[in-house]
């Protein structure tokens, strides 16, 4: 029977699924009975015939269903010679790929690990073209079994083959990292020096550098130490690829060390020395481990350092990230403090950060200078500055709404106003309307019309919605149940202030019922549950309420627009 492509490759994935699973041991028989209907698993292989095949599927099943079949009476032997005796028939002479990795596999499977390291090394002399696709199954096949030593020798092995450049690169990789693994790493550092004298592509210096970056990760400086001085020691260290390695290298090694002042002091040599995909990791690894140990004087050092470096455009990633860090580094623990925020980012459009970039370390901080009304009325008037440098409207409309939150916070209503009357794009009419009231109440308060200001309260209660809203400042959950209730204190205040008693004793009356009903409902969690006690206990419980009291129950944090 002559199958298409398509269908014979189905096929052969469902009996190798079923070989694989249900035939290898006693114990996986319970699972033969559902290989066929495993989609995934055929999807996955469908593309193991070449495309041009056809082949006749009975004599795959025969095949496969007689090892299968062997395997359950536990006949490793006869079902290794099955399939060592069809890679020598002719009808199989166009599934040759497929069937000696199969047949790889099966003894990998099997754990005949020897028989597969000889099958494959006999293929990969004399028939290249079926071995060299499947080249890390053995090695791989080690590595998930956790045999370290075992890789470490196959890919000894594999060094010595005569292959083509690019897998022979590959099989010095796994002898270099294997080494590496297996703590051998004086003979690593002399495969390396000699491996140099073999390789003129850039790969190598990049294998190696991967190499250096990851045992820093790892805690293990001196093997990064290693690796460069056996650069050295090669007589390539002054090729550029070498080069660079060594540099970026150094920056791992200093920082793993915390030797940042020296990292800071040489950024002028390291920006004109490596190019930005080299310089970005290496200096975001040296800020990282700096931040991380609390040496926020450091990050200010290393930042600053490439910030003020005259090359500084020419690796536009990595200033932009030194940019980012020198500015939210002013909020750390023992840092300068917010109100070194405005100066710094000024610094920034100074030096001529894209505006993109200012935007994006804008947004990342603003709700960190909310803390301090002299940062939050800087902020405001940097963001005006920015926002005519914006080309993009997502970010001049995201500017904008930022600006208004800001105009509010400073209590600069007639502004908040003219941007709301202006209109955003992203948000709808009720959007609008109710942040419109929200902004007259608190305007109409100022100015000291409590009546006005009680209308405009109720207009924006009325359009609130029931979706719960998280303060992005405190992290507090504000239910619609909360959010009345607070709005309801606020008018109980105004009355208080205006000396209506009866009014205001309503007013904070309302506010307990809703706050009640905000703790029934609450899902939040403590803070949230804390936050609504907290608001609850400043109501005047129903007693007549003093001035003093009055100047009590105010928010306890700077209200926002969206609260």
């Amino acid at each position: 029977m002559i199958k298409s492509k398509k269908t014979s490759s189905i096929l052969l994935a469902v009996m190798l699924f079923s070989l694989f699973f249900a035939g290898c041991n006693e114990k996986s028989k319970e699972l033969s009975g559902k290989a066929e209907t495993d989609t995934s698993a055929i999807t996955q292989s469908e593309d193991i015939l070449p495309s041009d095949v056809i082949v006749d599927d009975s004599v795959l099943y025969s095949l496969f269903s007689d090892i299968d079949n062997l395997m359950f009476e536990g006949n490793t032997n006869t079902a290794n010679k099955l399939f060592l005796g069809a890679m020598e028939k002719e009808e199989f002479k166009e599934l040759k790929e497929p069937l000696f990795n199969a047949m790889i596999r099966f003894f990998i499977s099997t754990e005949q690990f020897k028989l597969a390291e000889e099958q494959y090394l006999s293929a990969l002399r004399t028939m290249p073209e079926i071995a060299e696709p499947g080249f890390d199954t053995i090695y791989g096949a080690y590595l998930n079994a956790g045999d370290e030593e075992g890789a470490l020798t196959w890919a000894r092995i594999l060094a010595t083959q005569d292959i083509g450049e690019g897998l022979r690169l590959t099989a010095d990789d796994w002898l270099i990292n294997s080494l590496y693994r297996t703590a051998k790493y004086e003979e690593m550092a002399e495969v390396i020096t000699e491996k140099i004298g073999i390789y003129e592509t850039p790969k190598f210096a990049s294998m190696v550098e991967m190499l250096g970056r990851r045992a820093v990760g790892e805690g293990n400086i001196t093997v990064a130490e290693q690796v460069v001085d056996a650069i050295g020691m090669s007589g390539k260290k002054d090729q550029p690829d070498f080069a660079r390695v060594m540099t970026s290298l150094g920056i791992y090694i200093d920082s793993g060390k915390g030797n940042w002042t020296e990292i800071a002091s040489r950024m002028p040599e390291l920006v004109s020395m490596l190019p930005d995909t080299q310089l970005l990791p290496a200096i975001r690894q040296a800020l990282r481990t700096a931040a991380k140990e609390g040496k926020v004087d450091m990050v200010d050092a290393m930042a600053g350092a490439l910030l003020e470096s005259d090359n500084a455009a020419k690796v536009p990633q990595t200033r932009f990230a030194c940019a980012r860090e020198w500015v939210s580094n002013v909020f750390r623990p023992g840092a300068t403090g917010a109100g070194a925020y405005p100066e710094r980012f000024e610094k920034l459009m100074q030096i001529g950060l894209p505006a993109e970039q200012l935007f994006t370390i804008f947004a990342n901080n603003f709700y960190n200078t909310l803390s301090d009304n002299s940062v939050t009325e800087s902020n405001l008037l940097l963001g005006e500055k920015l926002l005519p440098q914006l080309t993009d409207d997502a970010k001049q409309e995201s500017m904008r709404l930022y600006i208004l939150d800001l105009s509010f916070m400073v209590d600069d209503y007639d502004r908040a106003l003219q941007l709301l009357e202006k209109g955003f794009s992203i948000h709808d009419e009720n959007w609008h309307a109710m942040s419109i009231a929200k902004v007259r109440a608190h305007k109409a308060q100022k100015d000291g019309d409590y009546a006005a200001a009680v209308k405009h309260y109720r207009d924006f209660m009325g359009l609130l919605g029931e979706d719960d809203i998280i303060d992005p400042v405190t992290s507090i959950t504000f239910s619609y149940s909360t959010l009345m209730g607070n709005n309801e204190k606020r008018i109980g205040d105004l009355w208080t202030e205006a000396g209506m008693a009866g009014e205001a004793a309503k007013a904070y009356a309302a506010a307990n019922e809703w706050y009640v009903k905000a703790l029934e409902g609450n899902k939040a969690g403590k803070e949230t549950e804390e936050y609504i006690n907290e608001q609850r206990a400043l109501l005047p419980s129903g007693k007549e309420t003093t001035d003093q009291e009055s100047e009590n129950n105010g928010p306890d944090e700077p209200e926002t627009l969206i609260l």
